[in-house]
């Protein structure tokens, strides 16, 4: 699968674009709030690589418990799929390992997708499927 972003959880979305953008990252768009997931996300670019960055709204946020281990640091990657519940119950079979933590809904940060879904793998970690069309 191809790579979409990578996801940084941090306490601070512009403190963390700025040393973004002294890296040669830009911005694509304005922060947006994501209301159902309770968090505000910033993706920024340089060249192909994409850079998620993520700052829960308050402590009700599902992320806001994460901080502790992944504070202003990567926790997740992002791969495209065409298919996006083929894609999730494939990877949920007993073979692979994964389990689904946080079923389809709506991407306001990504223009063009119409949902995201988080797995969890012991081995990995936690990973996002972006349906791109």
């Amino acid at each position: 699968m191809k790579i979409h972003h990578i996801g940084y959880l941090v306490d601070n979305i512009e403190n963390a674009a700025r040393e973004f953008e002294r890296l040669g990252f830009s911005r694509r768009g304005e922060t947006v709030e994501d209301t159902s997931r309770e968090v505000y996300i910033l993706f920024l670019y340089n060249a192909e690589q994409a850079v998620e960055l993520i700052q829960p709204v308050g402590e009700t946020s599902p992320v806001y418990g994460l901080r502790k281990k992944y504070r202003n640091s990567p926790y997740h990657i992002c791969y495209e799929t065409d298919d996006l519940q083929r894609e999730i119950e494939t990877m949920t079979n007993i073979n692979r390992g994964y389990v689904l933590i946080q079923p389809p809904k709506p991407a306001p940060a990504i223009p063009g997708c119409p949902n995201v879904a988080f797995l969890m793998n012991s081995h990995i970690g936690i990973i996002e499927l972006v349906e791109m069309r």
